[in-house]
């Protein structure tokens, strides 16, 4: 047994195993089992490098493990800033882009190797305060950052990472309190969610000016405290969740104007504390995921109907705090993400049922507290950020598996016959 940052490592010799379990939270709770090398014997741990060391005897190996990637036998993870709270995924130019609210930066990747654009972290990351939530606009080479500090919506360049005016400060403009974005490039328009105000404002996606003028007339009200917002642009349709109301709104995507003539009857009840939203529109289904439920809302996208009836029998058993929703509508894959038990569930985004069977059977451990989710279908790719491991990673997104990008352990060494105890000492510089 070893610890390390929160974490107890159990090496058990019979069934090749290494069980990770947590230590900072009650209860104490295994959050994965790996397979490792024949009978491990001994197991030990460096602070200072963040790994952990296992010797295995019967295949004569010792193999060095990435704390950080030792506990997710089913993805691989890629480091970014600290306390990273949205991801976005542009598959024409191959990036990720992940906001680091701790950091003040979005960093960019490879979307498929999780590689930094530019080799390392340091270069692909750019400054932006306090970023809350991105999205990408890819016919327009853009990349919108809301701030919650700043209170702006920040445009830059998709590719390079530059400000699209020159400076940050030309290339943001004020909203209020800003919580979610969405862009709608066949509209060429941009909304963002303003939490403490409860609206939604619509900004032209390519200059950032206000669609009617001024912040207060392209600002809609929705209801109290909107915490997400998605668009079908065919249908010309914006959704805005509202975690203080249970609702969720549905607005006209060009004017704002409520889809029934009035709030009132243009807003559906869901669950308690909606936090995510996501439209499919090939299946005409939009999704709400319900934190305090733990649940998600299948609703009609054109009507807000449930798509069985009634609420109770529309929505689904989720994981425990689920945080964000994505959906593939090539797969016909529904994706959820749970802060508070570190597991992405995939369900059947048509019926809501687990799609192997059973709940248990379809969550995948991604670490422990996932924020945020975005799906890159052409890649086959999921990617889940967790918030407080600073890390995006990286599933197979029809199976959940580390999508062949690479191993736990990722570094094994022959050793002499039958190791049976290992040892590290720390770096003295």
């Amino acid at each position: 047994v070893a610890s390390l940052r929160s974490r107890f490592y159990v090496a058990n010799e019979n069934d090749n195993t290494l069980v990770v379990l947590t230590s900072h939270v009650a209860p104490v709770r295994v959050t994965d089992t790996a397979p490792t090398g024949e009978q491990p014997s001994a197991l030990d741990a460096s602070e200072a490098g963040n790994k952990l060391y296992l010797a295995a005897r019967a295949s004569n190996e010792v193999a060095v493990c990435d704390r950080d990637s030792a506990e997710r036998n089913n993805a691989v993870s890629f480091k970014v800033g600290v306390f990273p709270r949205d991801v976005a995924v542009n598959p024409a130019a191959n990036l990720l882009y992940v906001p680091n609210w701790w950091d003040d930066t979005v960093s960019y990747l490879d979307a498929t190797t999780g590689a930094p654009m530019n080799g390392t972290l340091a270069n692909s990351s750019f400054p932006v305060n306090s970023p809350r939530a991105v999205a990408v606009n890819p016919a327009a080479n853009l990349l919108y950052v809301v701030t919650g500090v700043d209170d702006t919506v920040s445009y830059l360049d998709a590719t390079t990472g530059a400000p699209t005016n020159g400076t940050l400060a030309n290339s943001s403009f004020p909203v209020n309190s800003p919580r979610a974005v969405a862009v709608n490039p066949a509209a060429n328009l941009l909304y963002v969610t303003n939490y403490w105000d409860g609206t939604v404002t619509y900004l032209d996606a390519t200059t950032g000016a206000y669609v009617n003028g001024t912040l207060a007339n392209s600002s809609f009200p929705v209801g109290d405290y909107p915490s997400d917002v998605a668009v079908d642009p065919a249908a010309n349709l914006l959704y805005v969740t509202t975690w203080w109301d249970d609702t969720v709104t549905y607005l006209d995507a060009t004017t704002g104007a409520p889809m029934n003539g009035t709030l009132a009857n243009s807003t559906f009840q869901v669950g308690n504390a909606p936090t995510a939203v996501a439209v499919n529109p090939a299946a005409n289904l939009l999704y709400v995921a319900n934190e305090y439920d733990d649940t998600v809302s299948y609703l009609d996208a054109t009507t807000g109907a449930p798509t069985n009836g009634t609420l109770a029998n529309s929505s689904f058993p989720v994981g425990s705090g689920p945080s964000d929703v994505a959906v593939n509508p090539a797969a016909n894959l529904l994706y959820v993400t749970n802060q508070w038990d570190g597991t992405v569930n995939y369900l059947d985004a048509t019926t809501g049922a687990p799609v192997n069977g059973t709940l248990a059977n379809s969550s995948f451990q991604v670490g422990d507290y996932p924020t945020n989710i975005a799906v890159g279908p052409a890649a086959n790719l999921l990617y889940v950020t967790d918030f407080s491991h600073g890390t995006v990673t990286y599933l197979d997104a029809t199976t959940g598996d580390r999508s062949g990008l690479g191993e736990i352990c990722y570094s094994t060494f022959q050793t002499g016959n039958l190791p049976s105890a290992i040892a590290v000492m720390n770096r003295i510089d």
